[in-house]
């Protein structure tokens, strides 16, 4: 089977290459979980923190921010609480998976603001993951974890990376073809709105690549 490579980027999919973004007041599904973003700021205080206790992101900012600053520090502080409050379920999974399925001796497993690309797979077998893929259905993050996972067995894009990918998940170009299309949509806005079809209909000539 000849398999053609459709490369997803995020300068085509978010040309401006934002960080998703977050507000005061603001609700999100993450992981299939429900997270309230509430935002105080402290008069006495010279920093900001930020903490999830109870489904709630507590945000303290300090009484220094500009008026333009508070935006910019809300979502930072959101998205790196967040990250801290899901990391060990994310690496859990992805563990689980390698365990299952390919058994390698992983490195780290990170969520980063990618840019370029949805997930990687370093030589080390560190595993990155973009943050956004947090709001996209569990069959789509499941893609992009085996995905990068069949790296640590195949390092390109051969025939044999994709007769092992397919042989643990054989919808996998389906998946991915819903993140090439819906990618630009996940955002806190559109969080746990959007569902996974199984209705995409798929052409066997293409495998999109991530």
């Amino acid at each position: 089977m000849f398999f053609r490579r459709i490369v997803i980027r995020r300068r085509v999919i978010h040309p401006d290459k934002s960080k998703i973004s977050f507000k005061d007041g603001q609700t999100v599904n993450v992981m299939g979980k429900p997270f309230l973003i509430s935002v105080s700021q402290e008069q006495a205080s010279k920093y900001s923190t930020a903490r999830v206790k109870e489904g709630t992101v507590r945000i303290r900012l300090s009484n220094g921010l500009k008026s333009t600053q508070i935006d910019k520090h809300t979502s930072n502080l959101a998205r790196r609480a967040i990250t801290r409050a899901v990391r060990p379920e994310l690496e859990a999974k992805v563990r689980r998976f390698n365990d299952l399925y390919f058994k390698e001796a992983l490195g780290s497993v990170r969520l980063k603001d990618n840019l370029s690309n949805w997930g990687s797979c370093s030589r080390q077998n560190n595993i990155n993951i973009d943050f956004r893929l947090l709001f996209a259905p569990p069959e789509v993050l499941d893609a992009v974890i085996l995905h990068e996972l069949t790296h640590t067995k195949h390092r390109n894009h051969s025939r044999e990376y994709y007769n092992t990918l397919l042989s643990i998940m054989p919808d996998n170009r389906k998946r991915l073809r819903w993140l090439r299309d819906n990618g630009h949509r996940l955002t806190t806005e559109a969080a746990g709105t959007i569902v996974y079809s199984n209705e995409i209909t798929e052409r066997k000539e293409e495998t999109p690549s991530i």
